[in-house]
């Protein structure tokens, strides 16, 4: 287990198409579990899914899950914790998800499959104060897609970093009305690492960060989860890559980012 870094997902591990085989989606859920991720929102590729393919990513993943904003239809309560506590090299982060009303097809698509989305800015502007009391760096896993992930800081004060989740693409580390903003990409095919350093006050003092390619030849791979991966490949008639080839957690994963506190103890600048 990691205690200097915090690994989480912004959502859409899921493929885009709902007809591809969803043997795979399945296999990425668990191999972001074999990871020790911290921390996982949903986005629209799950949702669309329905409640009960939700409910069973619910009860059969290992990654704690922040969803605060959605709802099963009829349900007072979101349908995963509406934010997280996790420690890291001494620094206690609050990790809140949110996920968007409108993905393009009108927020009446949600209602129809059976949710209810909240709008993400009255619920960030309702839990930031509650986790800011409790944490000293306060997180949003943000798929919102950029437009609202931007503007999110400047509606919410006291958000510290927000990484972005649905579209894709990379953009550095940069900050936004305080906040610190990251957008790692895609599909499982870059990490976005983002080192911070913070302040006896828990303040962001300095960050930098980069969007890691995954090149397998360059990071290396979990022998275990590639010989997984290799079988399901034969398994569904998809020929797999050669053992040390291709990228990725499996190729279809969402938006991740892992987050490193400063050099030295965390709370020192």
């Amino acid at each position: 287990m990691r205690s200097e870094v915090l690994l989480v997902d912004a959502g859409d591990y899921a493929h885009p198409d709902l007809k591809h085989e969803d043997r795979e989606n399945w296999f990425v859920l668990h191999t972001m579990g074999e990871m020790h991720y911290d921390a996982m929102t949903l986005g629209e590729l799950e949702l669309y899914r329905g409640p009960e393919y939700v409910q069973s990513i619910i009860d059969s993943t290992k990654v704690p899950m922040t969803v605060a904003n959605v709802r099963f239809k009829g349900a007072k309560e979101p349908i995963a914790a509406p934010y997280l506590i996790r420690q890291v090299k001494g620094v206690t982060c609050g990790i809140i998800g949110l996920v968007g009303q409108d993905f393009g097809e009108g927020k009446q698509k949600f209602v129809e499959l059976g949710y209810e989305v909240d709008d993400p800015f009255i619920v960030a502007a309702k839990l930031v104060p509650e986790v800011r009391k409790k944490a000293d760096l306060v997180i949003v896993l943000a798929h919102l897609g950029s437009a609202d992930a931007f503007q999110l800081p400047k509606a919410v004060p006291g958000i510290d970093v927000i990484v972005f989740g649905h579209y894709p693409g990379t953009v550095a580390p940069t900050q936004v009305e305080g906040a610190l903003t990251v957008r790692p990409g895609q599909r499982g095919q870059y990490m976005g690492e983002t080192r911070i350093v913070v302040t006896p006050e828990n303040k962001v003092a300095s960050y930098s960060g980069e969007a890691v390619a995954l090149d397998v030849k360059v990071v290396g791979e979990n022998p275990q989860i590639a010989a997984e991966l290799r079988a399901l490949k034969l398994a569904i008639g998809d020929k797999p890559a050669p053992a040390g080839e291709g990228s990725g957690k499996s190729g279809e994963s969402g938006e991740s980012g892992a987050m490193k506190s400063g050099d030295g103890a965390a709370g020192t600048q």
